[in-house]
Order: structure tokens, then sequence, then C-alpha cells
């Protein structure tokens, strides 16, 4: 085999290390791979040196073991969960509920010419928007439709939360764990 050709990494052995990285540093004498995996607000990380496994491939062997343990026991979120999550910038205290106002326009009080506004993520990646108007409806009624609204569409949602093609080839990979559902359609849009 030419040298080129060792060298050259493959696709298939890209796609399969997700969450995984690799270092080579000369001046800090740091060859290893890094395993780094966020799920719920927790996140494990762990260095598996070349020198302590024997070798490149055996630490890689030994990194992808210790990542597939770790997704395993702690699969990703449903979308639903992920659509639950209260986000720092709100101010409503519902998650993918805000009031908005419309701006300008003194004649009219800024109470009156405003709506509630449900949102969330379609399985299609897609955003989804309804506005309840505070003028037809009252106050209180705009937020009631709109938390109605999007609960009726979070308990229609389905599947898993995939925001990369790397964990999607995980989940191909590994279908056979029980929790795990492989998603068929295109990557989930962040909201």
């Amino acid at each position: 085999m030419s040298k080129n050709r060792i060298d050259k990494p493959r696709r298939a052995s890209k796609r399969s290390r997700y969450g995984i990285t690799r270092i080579d540093s000369k001046p800090h004498r740091t060859f290893a791979w890094i395993v780094s995996v966020q799920r719920r607000n927790q996140i494990w990380r762990r260095a598996f040196s070349d020198r302590s496994y024997g070798g490149k491939t055996k630490a890689l062997t030994a990194a992808k073991a210790f990542r597939d343990q770790i997704l395993s026991q702690h699969p990703p979120m449903s979308r639903a969960e992920y659509c639950r999550i209260k986000r720092r910038n709100n101010k409503s205290g519902l998650a993918g509920v805000c009031r908005y106002n419309y701006p300008g326009a003194q004649e009219r009080p800024a109470a009156k010419r405003g709506y509630w506004l449900a949102f969330w993520t379609l399985t299609s990646g897609k955003g989804k928007r309804i506005k309840f108007s505070i003028s037809r409806f009252g106050e209180r009624g705009a937020l009631k439709r709109a938390m109605r609204a999007r609960n009726d569409a979070l308990a229609e949602l389905d599947g898993q939360w995939v925001n990369s093609q790397g964990l999607r080839h995980w989940l191909r990979a590994h279908r056979n764990i029980d929790g795990f559902r492989p998603e068929t359609s295109r990557l989930s849009a962040k909201p």
C-alpha cells in the first residue's frame, strides 16, 4: 500500500466517531482520543492516550467502547422533551410560549394590541407558530389557548431529538439497544 492511502481517513470510520475527537500535539506530547458526551446537563469526558492503551487503534477502540456505554445508558432526549426546555431568554416562564406587543400606535393601549404566541418544532424540522390575539380572547384567554395549543402539539411529537449526522449514524448502527428508535426524517432543526 502507498503511504498516502494509509494516511487518508475513511468516511465510514469518521462517521462512527460521534462524540470522539483526536488530539495530536507534539509540543505537549499529547496523542489521544477524547470522548465527550452531554446528556441532560451532565457531561462525560475522558481521554484515551495512545501510550496507555498500546497504540492509536487500541485507544480508539477503548474510546468507542466508553462512548457506546454512555450513549446506551443515556439515550438522546425525545423531541417533546427537548421542546419543553425553558431557555435562558424566556420571560413568560413557560417554555415555547411568549407574549408579543405590536410596536408603535399610541392611540390604543399596548396591552390590547398584542398576542400570545405558541411555537414548537415539527417532526420535519420546521418551526410552527400559532398566535392568539389579546384583543379577541383577553389576556388570560389568549394565554390559555397558547398553552393548550403547545401542549397538544407536543403530545403528538414522537421520536428522538437528533441534531447531528454522527448521532443519527450511531443510532442506526445500534438500533437493537432498548429505548433507541432510529430516525428516518432529516436532521431536526434547532428552535
